[in-house]
């Protein structure tokens, strides 16, 4: 958590990010949208794999209460799901020994194209902007 601080400070970012640890069925959201990355348990963390499985088939109402985020897990499976959300990118990492797995969640859009709350128009200005610059890689 400090070397994360830090280089918030570095980047002069520290102002638009927050970071703190929380339980998945404490945390709510602070604002409308947002990113939230998570490293919950997993593997030996955990025990077993059934209580991987409990663990995450349980994050249905964080997904319900961060709907308007962008959700992305670390975790060491591929298939990696969350209950109501749709993965729309899955990344490998190898860190030494071991293979983890990077699971972006964007958030569902209704049928206007707009995430829920959202006007066709703002979803496409951010379409629009997103295509100019891309995503960015840290």
């Amino acid at each position: 958590m400090k070397a994360a601080l830090a280089n918030a400070g570095l980047a002069k970012v520290e102002d638009r990010i927050r970071f703190f640890r929380a339980r998945a069925e404490d945390a709510a959201p602070f604002a409308e949208r947002g990113l939230v990355i998570a490293d919950p348990p997993y593997g030996k963390r955990l025990g077993s794999p059934e209580e991987a499985d409990a663990l995450y088939a349980s994050l249905g109402s964080f997904v319900e209460r961060f709907k308007r985020w962008e959700l992305c897990w670390i975790v060491d499976r591929e298939d990696f799901s969350l209950p109501n959300a749709s993965s729309s990118r899955r990344t490998k990492i190898v860190d030494g020994a071991e293979t983890r797995w990077l699971h972006r969640f964007i958030p569902v859009e209704s049928p206007s194209g707009a995430p829920d709350g959202q006007s066709g128009h703002e979803a496409s200005r951010e379409k629009s902007v997103q295509g100019k610059t891309g995503p960015k890689r840290y």
